[in-house]
């Protein structure tokens, strides 16, 4: 079984968590925050793909493959006549980590632990900036790709 959707956004990372005691209550807060709207994103884009079935769907079991690419915003300063791939941050396994506790809040799958392989990729999204190297009109926004298949 294949189950596969584009998520639009800015990618953002999982960042780590930390505690604070506030009037006697312990509080633990992310460290970015850009995590929780980027995943609530990836969430409601699971659940619409989803609903397509009708209420049919049960969360994939067994082993799973996975092939993710993001898609960064690119940096004004990159060059408009080549294509470059990001090698700053964030990093791919943080922002991947992000995704992959999306993927499970909304249904996807039972638990990403389920993953037995899996392809990342990010790139920077591509616009007209870029239209002498990619066929005019191509546009491909900020966001994720993402492919899940069952390992039959």
């Amino acid at each position: 079984m294949l189950f596969a959707l584009d998520v639009y956004g800015k990618p953002a990372p999982q960042g780590s968590h930390k505690a604070y005691v506030v009037a006697g209550r312990a509080r633990i807060v992310n460290d970015s925050e850009s995590t929780l709207p980027w995943r609530q994103a990836v969430v409601d884009a699971a659940r619409a793909e989803i609903d397509r079935y009708d209420g049919e769907w049960v969360p994939l079991e067994g082993p799973l493959v996975t092939h993710i690419a993001f898609w960064l915003p690119r940096p004004v300063g990159a060059p408009k006549t080549i294509d470059i791939r990001p090698i700053k941050k964030p990093d791919l396994d943080k922002i991947l980590r992000a995704t992959n506790d999306a993927l499970t809040a909304a249904g996807v799958w039972r638990d990403d632990s389920q993953v037995v392989s899996s392809h990342e990729e990010k790139f920077y999204s591509l616009g007209p900036e870029l239209s002498r190297l990619y066929q005019r009109g191509w546009h491909r926004p900020p966001g994720v790709s993402i492919e899940v298949r069952t390992l039959d």
